[in-house]
């Protein structure tokens, strides 16, 4: 089954692990940034909605996008597909708290 723009999915969500020896060598493990994980749908050019990782619509709440979509929109005007990541929050060009991610996405 293929994932279908506009209808929700739900990603594999990262797992955090104590002893970095107690990882398989054949994974690969990436720097976690604080912020909100988000699916955003793309589809001729527009954004068609945006998602958290629980499925909950988020694309209202996050005005940023727009600017987003305008520029991969440029790539895909024919196309479809789905953005997948961190959603993080900067401020005078500071990394910000999850707080305030979590504030604007769920509030």
């Amino acid at each position: 089954m293929s994932p279908v723009v506009g209808d929700p999915l739900l990603p594999m969500l990262a797992k955090s692990e104590d002893v970095i020896k107690d990882i398989p060598a054949e994974w690969i493990a990436q720097p976690k940034y604080d912020g909100a994980l988000i699916l955003v749908h793309i589809k001729n050019g527009e954004m068609i909605e945006a998602f958290s990782r629980n499925a909950n619509t988020v694309g209202d709440s996050l005005p940023e996008l727009t600017r987003l979509v305008d520029d991969v929109a440029l790539l895909s005007e024919k196309g479809e597909f789905i953005l997948n990541g961190e959603a993080i929050p900067f401020k005078d060009g500071k990394r910000r708290s999850f707080r305030a991610i979590d504030n604007t996405v769920w509030s």
